[in-house]
C-alpha cells in the first residue's frame, strides 16, 4: 500500500505527492545549510506526447512514457530522484550538484531524447523534450517557488523553440508576468472551443470589373468578457505556444462547414475560404475532420477553398504537397496564402498542387495608381 501511494502505476516511478514531499525537506534542508552544499531541480517536458496521444491513441501514449522512463533511468545517479508528475511530465532532483554539472545533466537528458524516434506499428515519430532548470538557492522561500522557477524556465525554453535547456535566472522573474499572460490566453481559448466563444468573420472576395461577390474569406475573432472583439493577433501567439492550433482549426472548419450549408440553401452559388494552420497541415487526423464535416452537412467540395500560407507551405514541403492532393482529391480547391513575402520561389510554386495564389496585399496595393506596384 505504501509502494501504490508513493509511485506511479505505469511508469513504476515516484509520483507527484512523493515529490512533493521529498522536494519540501530538501528545500528545508539546504535552508538550513544556508548555501553549503548545493541540489538542482531538472523539470522536464515532452514535446510530441500530444501528437502522439491524438494521431495513434492513448495506448501509444502510454508506450512513450514507459520508454521514456527507461532512457531517463540510464543516466540517473543513485542518489538523485526521479519523478513523473503528471501527464508528460517528469521531474529530477539532483543533490550535491553545482550549476554547471546541472545544466550538463539536463543536456545530456535532452539529446539523449532529441535522438528517440517512437516506432508504432508502420508510424515513427520524433518525441524529444524541453528541459528547465532552477537551482537551489538561498532566495527560494518553498517547494511551490522552486518548482515554479523550474516550470517557468521550461516555458522560456518552449518558446524559443522546444528541444532546448534553460536555466532559470533572477532576471526571469520579468517573464513571469508574460507568461501568466499567455496562460491566461491558454485558459480563454480552451474556454472559447468548448464555449463557442469565437466568432467567424466574412471578408467578401469580388470580382475586381463586376464587383460581385459570390466567395467569402473565413477570419477568426474572439468575442471578449465585455463582447468585444479581439483580433486573431491578440490570441494567436499564445495558442501556437501552447499548442492549441490544431483545436483552433478544428472550431474553425467545423463552424464554417456547418455555416456554409445553412447559406447555400439559399444561395447556392455561395463559397467559403478557409485558413489552415501548420499544424493542420502536419496532422494526419485533419483530412479525415474535413472528410466527415463535408458529409455531416452535405456541403458540395468545390464550395470550399483551404488556404495555407507560402512560408508554412515550403517549410513543410513533401507534407504540404501530399496534404494538398488530398484535399484535391477530395474535390476542394487549394490556395497558397501570403504569396511574396515568403520564400516567394517560383521554382516552389510549380510544385505546390494549388487552384489560387494570393498575393500579399504589400504588393497589390496601389496597383491601380503605382506603375511599379503593377508591374511587380
Amino acid at each position: 500500500l505504501k509502494h501504490l501511494a508513493e509511485h506511479d502505476s505505469l511508469t513504476g516511478l515516484y509520483n507527484r505527492q512523493y515529490f512533493m514531499d521529498e522536494l519540501e525537506r530538501v528545500v528545508g534542508r539546504s535552508a538550513r545549510q544556508r548555501g553549503g552544499i548545493q541540489h538542482a531541480l531538472l523539470y522536464i517536458d515532452l514535446d510530441n506526447f500530444k501528437f502522439v496521444n491524438d494521431t495513434l491513441g492513448h495506448l501509444a501514449g502510454d508506450k512513450v512514457l514507459v520508454e521514456v522512463t527507461q532512457m531517463l533511468r540510464k543516466r540517473l545517479r543513485k542518489s538523485d530522484l526521479l519523478a513523473r508528475l503528471g501527464g508528460d511530465e517528469f521531474a529530477v532532483l539532483l543533490y550535491d550538484v553545482d550549476l554547471p554539472q546541472a545544466d550538463q545533466a539536463a543536456e545530456f537528458y535532452r539529446l539523449q531524447l532529441a535522438d528517440y524516434i517512437f516506432r508504432y506499428e508502420t508510424k515513427a515519430i520524433d518525441v524529444g523534450c524541453t528541459i528547465g532548470v532552477a537551482m537551489f538557492t538561498p532566495d527560494v522561500s518553498n517547494k511551490e517557488d522552486l518548482l515554479a522557477r523550474a516550470d517557468i524556465a521550461c516555458h522560456i525554453a518552449k518558446r524559443a523553440g522546444r528541444n532546448a535547456v534553460h536555466v532559470y535566472q533572477s532576471d526571469d522573474k520579468e517573464n513571469m508576468a508574460s507568461m501568466h499572460a499567455d496562460m491566461g490566453w491558454a485558459r480563454r481559448i480552451k474556454q472559447a472551443i468548448e464555449n463557442d466563444h469565437f466568432v467567424l468573420a466574412c471578408q467578401p472576395i469580388a470580382h475586381t470589373d463586376t464587383l460581385v461577390v459570390s466567395s467569402y474569406e473565413v477570419l477568426l475573432r474572439l468575442r471578449g468578457d465585455n463582447d468585444e472583439f479581439v483580433m486573431p493577433a491578440g490570441f494567436l501567439p499564445s495558442a501556437e505556444r501552447f499548442g492549441l492550433m490544431l483545436d483552433i482549426d478544428r472550431w474553425v472548419i467545423e463552424h464554417a462547414v456547418a455555416s456554409l450549408a445553412a447559406l447555400r440553401k439559399n444561395t447556392p452559388q455561395l463559397r467559403y475560404s478557409v485558413n489552415l494552420s501548420a499544424k493542420a497541415v502536419c496532422d494526419a487526423g485533419i483530412l479525415g475532420v474535413i472528410k466527415e464535416l463535408l458529409v455531416r452537412y452535405r456541403v458540395e467540395p468545390s464550395a470550399i477553398t483551404f488556404e495555407i500560407t507560402e512560408n508554412v507551405a515550403i517549410g513543410n514541403m513533401s507534407l504540404a504537397v501530399q496534404f494538398m492532393e488530398q484535399l484535391r482529391a477530395l474535390g476542394c480547391f487549394t490556395a497558397l496564402d501570403d504569396f511574396g513575402v515568403g520564400y516567394s520561389s517560383f521554382a516552389y510554386l510549380k510544385d505546390l498542387p494549388v487552384d489560387y495564389v494570393k498575393i500579399d496585399g504589400s504588393f497589390v496595393k496601389n496597383i491601380e495608381t503605382n506603375a511599379l506596384h503593377r508591374a511587380m
